[in-house]
């Protein structure tokens, strides 16, 4: 490992580059998540804000990451780890799922299973966590209803 110590120059223009995303720090945010029932919170959240990525060929906002990825490089990580107990063992569509896109219109939309009726505060915990305005949209599919993937 080398250590260096940064240059007057070069620490102004982090310093600066850290002081231009001070606008952005509370945009809505786009992205995916789980949630564990037994302890009431989200987990495996990644996020981005709208800012900082494009609309997709689709025309909607959201992180080009997929659950299945990211389950199975946790679920490798736990297994190397020997942490068998972990939340990341079984099938990423065993637990509850879902994905924040933002459309053409401005409009957030949180994508879920009908599982999101069963727990009264979910809604709001998802709404805190990704920034979304209160006119955000619930929607039910069945790719995140648990037990469904890509595989359907």
């Amino acid at each position: 490992m080398t250590r260096q110590i940064i240059s007057t120059e070069e620490y102004d223009i982090l310093m600066q580059s850290m002081r231009d995303n001070f606008d952005i720090q509370d945009e809505p945010k786009v992205g995916i998540f789980w949630y564990d029932p037994k302890r009431d919170e989200l987990f495996g959240v990644y996020k981005m804000g709208i800012s900082e990525t494009d609309f997709n060929h689709q025309g909607r906002k959201t992180i080009s990451t997929l659950h299945r990825k990211i389950w199975e490089t946790e679920q490798r990580k736990a297994n190397a780890a020997g942490k068998a107990d972990t939340v990341w063992q079984g099938d990423y569509t065993d637990m509850p799922r879902g994905r924040v896109f933002q459309y053409p219109s401005g409009e957030m939309a949180v994508m879920v299973g009908s599982w999101i009726d069963e727990y009264t505060n979910l809604c709001r915990m998802i709404m805190i966590e990704f920034d979304l305005p209160e006119n955000t949209v619930f929607m039910v599919g069945k790719h995140w209803e648990i037990g469904h993937g890509w595989s359907e």
